[in-house]
This record gives structure tokens, sequence and C-alpha cells, in this order.
């Protein structure tokens, strides 16, 4: 494991579920949203000269406000909900000369978002104290060419903390000097996300690729004297097929203001390791996480799975994703799943704001199954034969390796009814739906375009591949959508189904192989968060912690009368080995 102590300064083949969209990153607008918040907690851990290039336009709301457990002060973190304003994609032909006239735009609209944070604030004492840019903020993703990939990526040096790099002369030193300066100038720790170039020899490195070098795809922190304090490569690369896996060895560091932050990189998030020896072995008290998250649109949002990872784990997470649309939209700041944040619905970039001002007092203990008491117990859903809800069609699915199962109900939901549904099978997973839709939907029940439906999913998925189950109802638009969610725009669109009260429940059908972290996870109208603090309160009631045993204690959501318009609710299960 690799930390930082500071010193004390003010300074291609996609196999995804059945029911996944068709993936597209080059959908990519213009968008800049700033998400800087004001929530005071306790007990909580604490202008281009390339004429294609567009400017962002941005706004600068309130700081969010964390109660340090180790001194008497706040600290103020600040995540940007960013798209990059130039891209490779621009331009035929790439070479060095180039790769500068496109990190350049998007340095400067780094730049202008930490001087309108400044400006706004004008005393130290509610100014950001830490940044969190997203990943592929620099450049965006998608280029898989390792000689072009090289065009972008830095030597990151290795030998940490590194200073002075602000007023270094090395011309390799691009990125890391720009960012250098601005966090000394602005006395603020930054962590973004960029490519490190590290040489080998192919002789003596097995490991070492053929060409020579490896290029990883690296978080990097600044403190506020602009000295590289730290850096963390992505292990768990997603369809990133010009990068090289980091050694997985978690990382992290300690500000200033006495706060030990976890590094984590998109995709990581969902698996077991480093994530799990961040939180419990290192016991770090929050996770900077960079990311772009692929949406999926309402199934796996990446701010409701920010959220829904911040409760069941209880933890604090400052996330930053990529505003550029809704397909990898999503920046917030959760403590322990109380959550701010923000999330661009649609396929144009536009410039939006948030904050919020509160307090929580939950526990820092991790959320274990044997720390939980079910509230619901022995929940039993049964088919009424007479009601017309029976005729529903079921479809299960499986992959041909029988790797990955999914059966869906789709339907169209009719006001004030009330849907009860047992024993939905996929794999070995099995779920009970429960639920009513309130009469005071504006909704008609002859609408083809307002088919939701009821998902059951159990098996692996994604690339690399994980275990995982889920059970689901969501909006899918069209019938045909709900099978292959083709049509995108009906899954972000306004929703006038208002939900009045939900149950899920999820068993496993085998007892000995698994234990699960599970996540409840819930979307509302355009894609935002559906419970804006994620907490057991009247009407909000669920036992997801992590390793449970859901083979012997099923797992459950519940709420009651929400009255709230509704797009997606999904038990979350990722698998992991006894």
């Amino acid at each position: 494991m690799a930390e930082h102590q500071p010193t004390r300064s003010r300074n291609n083949n996609r196999k995804c579920f059945l029911l996944t969209p068709i993936l597209s990153h080059v959908a990519m607008y213009l968008m800049c949203v700033v998400v800087i918040t004001t929530l005071k907690l306790i007990d909580a851990a604490r202008p281009s000269s390339n004429s294609i290039v567009q400017t962002s336009s941005y706004q600068v709301s309130k700081l969010y406000s964390v109660n340090n457990p180790h001194s008497n002060r706040t600290y103020h973190a600040a995540v940007v909900d960013f798209a990059p304003v130039s891209f490779p994609f621009q331009f035929p032909q790439l070479n060095s000369e180039i790769a500068r006239k496109i990190l350049k735009p998007n340095l400067d609209e780094f730049e202008k978002i930490i001087f309108e944070m400044m400006s706004n604030h004008s005393t130290s004492f509610d100014r950001p104290d830490i940044i969190v840019f997203p990943e592929y903020a620099l450049f965006g993703p998608g280029l898989t060419d390792r000689e072009k990939l090289r065009l972008f990526f830095e030597p990151i040096p290795n030998d940490l903390p590194f200073t002075n790099i602000c007023d270094s002369a090395n011309d390799q030193f691009y990125i890391l000097k720009r960012m250098s300066c601005l966090s000394s100038k602005y006395g603020v720790y930054i962590v973004f996300n960029m490519g490190d170039v590290q040489n080998c020899n192919v002789t003596t490195n097995k490991k070492c690729p053929v060409d020579g070098m490896f290029l990883f795809n690296t978080n990097v922190v600044f403190d506020r004297k602009g000295n590289l304090i730290t850096k963390y490569h992505k292990t768990h690369l997603y369809f990133e097929d010009g990068i090289d896996p980091g050694d997985g060895k978690p990382v992290y560091f300690t500000t200033d203001f006495g706060i030990k932050f976890g590094l984590l990189i998109c995709f990581d998030i969902v698996f077991e390791e480093p994530l799990h020896s961040l939180l419990n072995d290192i016991k770090v008290d929050a996770i900077a996480f960079t990311s772009w998250w692929v949406n999926f649109p309402p199934y796996w949002n990446g701010l409701a799975f920010q959220q829904a990872l911040s409760y069941s784990y209880r933890t604090n997470m400052i996330a930053s994703s990529s505003g550029a649309s809704y397909t990898s939209s999503g920046s917030g700041i959760h403590m322990k799943g109380k959550s701010i944040g923000v999330y661009n619905p649609s396929l144009k970039g536009h410039s939006q704001t948030v904050f919020a001002q509160g307090t929580t007092t939950s526990s820092s203990k991790r959320r274990h199954a044997a720390n939980v008491e079910p509230i619901v117990q022995d929940m039993r859903m049964i088919f009424d034969e007479s009601n017309p809800q029976h005729i529903l069609t079921s479809f299960t699915f499986t992959d041909p390796n029988h790797s990955n199962y999914s059966t869906i109900i789709p339907f169209i939901p009719v006001r004030g009814k009330s849907y009860d549904f047992a024993n939905i099978v996929a794999g070995s997973t099995s779920c009970n739906f429960k639920f009513t839709i309130s009469p005071f939907s504006n909704i008609s029940e002859n609408d083809s375009n307002n088919y939701f439906a009821m998902v059951v999913t159990d098996g692996q998925v994604f690339k690399p591949k994980f275990e995982q189950a889920s059970c689901s109802v969501m909006k899918c638009g069209s019938y045909l959508n709900c099978f292959i969610f083709l049509e995108w725009k009906l899954l972000v669109k306004d929703t006038q189904v208002v939900l009045s009260d939900l149950t899920i429940e999820m068993k496993s059908l085998v007892t000995n192989e698994w234990r699960d972290d599970v996540f409840p996870m819930l979307l509302g109208d355009e894609g935002n968060l559906f419970i804006g603090d994620l907490k057991e309160s009247s009407f909000f009631k669920t036992n997801a912690v992590l390793n449970m045993e859901t083979g012997k204690t099923p797992a459950y959501v519940s709420m009651k009368n929400v009255e709230t318009k509704f797009l997606g609710a999904t038990l979350l299960s990722l698998k992991r080995r006894k």
C-alpha cells in the first residue's frame, strides 16, 4: 500500500446484461458542471486558441462543509461534473503538437473553474480544501492505439512526494507543471486523472509490454504547496485495450486537515479490492473517486450507485464523473448515504449547480449483516390467480455459456393499481416485488411508450467479469426497449409514474458459495436521486449491508407513502466468494 503524510499547511465483444444498452462514448457535448455543496456533518470521517473548441459555462455554489473528527475545524470538498472541450477525434492526424492543442483547452477549463470557486468564496475559511476532477477529463476516453495514447501521457515520478514541479523546466511535465502551479497558486488539494507512461525492459521484465512501456490510467494528487504527493494506477480496466492495469495495491493520502482519503478510478469501485483494503484495513475516512462512468439508465446510473455504495459501506465519497451527457454524468458528495449530487439527463450539455445544508449523526461503523435486525420478517408474496395482472408474460434468457441469466416481465403501469409478484427467478436468484402506483400518476394504461419492467438478473457480467444478482423495477419506455434498451431517450425523460409504496426482496437459492454486498439504488424524475437521503426513516427501510448471506436472510428495500415520481429501483448484490 502507499501513503503520503503531509506537512501541516494551509496551503471487442461487449458482454453485458441482456437488458443493458448499446454503449457509445462518442456522443459527447460541451458541459462543465461544478458541484460544490454546503453540508455540515457531525461524526463524519471526515480561453483557447483552438478555433474548434467551445468554452463551457459554469457556476459555483456554496461549499460542502465536513466536520473533521480529528480537529475542531471543518473542511470543504468540491467535485466537478466536467466534460472535455477538446478531443482527439476532432483531429484526423495526431502528433505531439496536436496533443498539446487538445490538452491546453481542457487545462484552461480546469483553471477557470478553480478560479471561479475561489472568487466566489472570498475568505480562506469557506474555500474548497480539496477538489476532484473526473477520469479522462483531459482528453476523453476511446483511444486504444498505444502510440497515440502515449502523446497524452507523461512520466509521473515514482519517488514521491515530488516537489517544485511548478518551477520545473522539464518539458515532459506539461500537465503536471500546470496542475502543480494551480494547486500552489490557490492553496488547494487537487485530485485529477491523467496518463502515466513508465518505460520498461522487455528482456528483464516479463510483464513489460512489447513496445517497452507501461501506460497507466492514473489518479494524481497535489497538495496545497503544489507538491505531487501520490499517484494511483487503475486496477480494473473497462474496455481500455491500450491501457495496462495497475498492481492493485491500495493507495491513500492524509491531508493537512487530518482526513485520510483512498483513491479509486471508475470500474475499480465494483470490485472487492482494493476497496475493501482501503475501508477495512487502512480505514480511510473517505474515497476520492474519479470516473467516466457508463450509465445504464435507469438500471445502473453512476450517481445512484455512488449513493448506494456510500450507504451500504458506511463510508464517505467525493465522486467526480463526466457531465458530457446522461451516458456518463453523475457527480456527488456522499456521507454514509446522505447525498447531494448532480446528473445531466440529456445528450446536450448544459450548466447546473447544486448545494445543500444539513447534518448527520450516523455511526461510523461499517454495516455488516450481524449488526442489523430485519424490519420486514417472513415477507411472502403470492400470485393472485383471479387478478388480471397474473396474465403478464415472463421472459427468461441466458447467454450461450449459461453464465448470465435474466428474467423480464414488461407491463404498463395502471393508476391506483397494486402489484404483487412472488418468486421471479433468474439463475440462482429469486425476487419478490410488491408495489402500488399512485392514483395521482398522470398516465394512461394504453400508453405504449410507458412500459416498465420487473427484471431479475444473475451471473457474470461486463469485462472483466464479476458476479452479481439484481432485482429491479424500472422504466424502459417501449415494449421492445424492455429487452434490448435501444431507445435511450425514453429512459431518461420525464416520468409521470408516481410511486406510493414499494417492497423488493432478493434471495439466493444457493447457500454456501457466496456472500453478498447489497446496495439499494433508486432513481427519480430525470435520473436524479429518488431518495435525497438514504436513511432509515419512516418511509425508507432496508437491510442492505455487507457480507450478507441472502440464501439465509433475504435482502430487502421497502418504502411507504412515497408519492414521488419514479424511474427505477434496484437491489444489487455484488457477489464475493467466501
